[in-house]
């Protein structure tokens, strides 16, 4: 479930705060994707939590 940019409450080198959306119960993984550069030169670096979480 891709979560929109208007999401995030901070962003900063350290830290990532956003709202997480209603979720059904079970796990999930999160990923944060990042685009670098632009046109041919556009990289997506990708991030994931070292654990999943539970909703229950």
């Amino acid at each position: 479930m891709k979560v929109p940019t208007t999401s995030l409450a901070t962003r900063t080198e350290g830290e990532l705060l956003f709202t997480v959306p209603a979720l059904t119960a079970g796990s999930y993984h999160i990923e944060v994707r990042r685009t670098y550069g632009s046109g041919a030169n556009t990289q997506v670096r990708v991030g994931q939590l070292g654990a999943a979480i539970t909703v229950a």
